[in-house]
C-alpha cells in the first residue's frame, strides 16, 4: 500500500495519457485523485484554469449588473 493513497501511477481517466511500457515494467503518469477521478497534472491544471475563468466570468457579470442597476453606463 502506498504511503500516499491519493497518488498512483497509470492512465489519466480524463485524457487517457499514459506512460510507456519499459521492458517488464509498466510506467505511467503520476496521477492524483481529483474531483472523483485519477488525473494527471496537465488535466488538473486545465480544470483549475477553467474554474478560475468561470469565477472571473461570474464576477464580470455581477459587476456589470451592479453598474446597470446603479445607473452607470459605458
Amino acid at each position: 500500500m502506498s504511503n500516499f493513497p491519493h497518488i498512483k501511477f497509470g492512465r489519466c481517466e480524463r485524457c487517457g495519457r499514459t506512460g510507456l511500457e519499459d521492458g517488464e515494467k509498466l510506467s505511467g503518469y503520476e496521477l492524483t485523485y481529483y474531483q472523483g477521478q485519477w488525473l494527471g497534472q496537465l488535466c488538473i491544471n486545465e480544470l483549475e484554469d477553467i474554474a478560475v475563468d468561470d469565477i472571473k466570468r461570474e464576477r464580470l457579470i455581477e459587476e456589470e449588473a451592479f453598474r446597470e442597476s446603479a445607473g452607470f453606463t459605458k
